[in-house]
């Protein structure tokens, strides 16, 4: 038997957390009316693991959100994620894709790791 558990970030002031919610197979993992929600999001992609974290991708990549915890994720047969990427307009105008590259995302501003500043086309 497997566990999963909904990440809901620290500032959300709740009464009651999220607890571990059993499952058997990736099926029965998927099949959670709580992970199922995701996947009814604009753009929604696929799953992914990240460790042991369950990855919801929207926008082919561009956009992803923890959805919860697993404690053994060896046992959850989903790819693996790939890490961020962000379409970004360089200072020359140039526009790219980028990825590891990327040190700090901040608002519509990406640093790279050799001081560039480039404009994050995803932000809003």
């Amino acid at each position: 038997m497997n566990y999963f558990k909904q990440h809901i970030p620290n500032f959300v002031d709740m009464d009651k957390r999220p607890e571990w919610i059993p499952f058997a197979t990736t099926e029965e993992l998927l099949n959670l009316e709580v992970v199922k929600r995701y996947g009814r999001k604009k753009n929604f992609s696929h799953f992914a693991m990240s460790d042991n974290y369950l990855m919801v991708i929207a926008d082919e990549g561009f956009i992803w959100r923890v959805v919860g915890r697993i404690k053994n994720p060896d046992e959850v047969d989903l790819p693996q994620w790939e890490g961020w990427k962000f379409r970004a307009e360089m200072p020359s105008g140039e526009q790219v894709i980028l990825g590891d590259e990327v040190v700090v995302s901040c608002g519509d501003t990406l640093t790279l790791r050799d001081g560039t500043k480039a404009r994050n086309l995803n932000y809003p």
